[in-house]
């Protein structure tokens, strides 16, 4: 009969909701969860007739830290990887390796894969877009003057070009109502259509601090 621990790894193994394997001595892979059959598109089966170190070559795993490990050592091992499935598709992992000790001899592993895939594209997704509106931003900054208002008319952001161009300060437009820094009040359709978060084209007359319009 199953021993209650047993039992217990066994359950916490088949329901756990990461990629789990254990591994022997051999490197074969004697016990595999569903979860891990989802993540890689083998069946238990298949996977267990695929040793250890063939696995690397074929799901093309990436080691991105802990390069050189042995997974029999004795000693907990936690990293990231890359892989690619059966359908081809790229993986973002946390590997986590916890050896199984009977007796103070290490007798197998447990392989723990817990697949963060679309946590990491969307923060990949997120550092491209921010690098793309810097690009964008330095862009329209070199060929335009740039003030931003806050919904009160007050100016929390303004360019090189719009320094230059309206001879006012950082320190003097930064803060200051928009108006006071020559900024036009009368158009009354712009300020229509930016109160209700629609896009304003068209020409405009504003003057520098001198008077001069521009």
């Amino acid at each position: 009969m199953l021993s209650k621990s047993e039992k217990k790894y066994r359950s916490w193994i088949t329901h756990y909701n990461s990629g789990v394997c254990i591994v022997d001595l051999n490197g074969n892979l004697v016990k595999v969860n569903e979860a891990l059959e989802k993540m890689t598109g083998y069946s238990s089966q298949q996977l267990k007739e695929i040793p250890y170190d063939e696995l690397i070559e074929r799901f093309s795993i990436v080691f991105h830290t802990n390069v050189n490990i042995n997974i029999f050592n004795a000693e907990a091992h936690r990293g990231e990887i890359t892989l690619r499935n059966k359908h081809g598709e790229r993986l973002y992992v946390t590997s986590t390796i916890v050896p199984i000790i009977v007796d103070e001899v290490v007798t197998g592993a447990f392989v723990i894969l817990h697949n963060h895939t679309k946590e990491t594209e969307a923060r990949l997704l997120l550092t491209k877009t921010m690098k793309n509106l810097e690009n964008m931003k330095y862009a329209l900054d070199e060929s335009a003057i740039v003030v931003s208002i806050d919904k009160e008319g007050y100016v929390t952001y303004v360019n090189d070009m719009f320094i230059e161009v309206s001879d006012y300060s950082k320190g003097e437009a930064i803060g200051a109502h928009y108006g006071d820094v020559g900024l036009n009040t009368e158009h009354e359709e712009l300020l229509h259509t930016i109160r209700e978060g629609s896009v304003w084209r068209g020409e405009v007359a504003n003057r520098n601090k001198n008077g001069q319009i521009y």
